[in-house]
């Protein structure tokens, strides 16, 4: 098991997070309890939560659902 990270998000790890999650809000039918669950992620682990975005973004781009090659590289934040 992984142990969550500790530090805050920055503004930096926030503005990506908008940015991520503002692309593929429209793509995945997200609404506002979405964005409250994804933001409770954010807080509590940033990097995971960043990656996994990051992952689904790297899907979408190429229509299909995520695998294991669009966490790649994933985990630098």
């Amino acid at each position: 098991m992984q142990l969550p990270s500790k530090a805050k998000p920055t503004s930096r790890d926030v503005a990506e997070f908008e940015d991520l999650y503002n692309l593929l809000a429209p793509k995945n039918d997200w609404n506002e309890a979405d964005y409250a669950a994804w933001c409770i992620d954010l807080a509590e682990d940033k990097k995971l939560t960043i990656g996994c975005l990051r992952a689904l973004q790297n899907a979408c781009e190429v229509g299909r659902a995520m695998t294991n090659e669009d966490w790649s590289n994933e985990w630098q934040i």
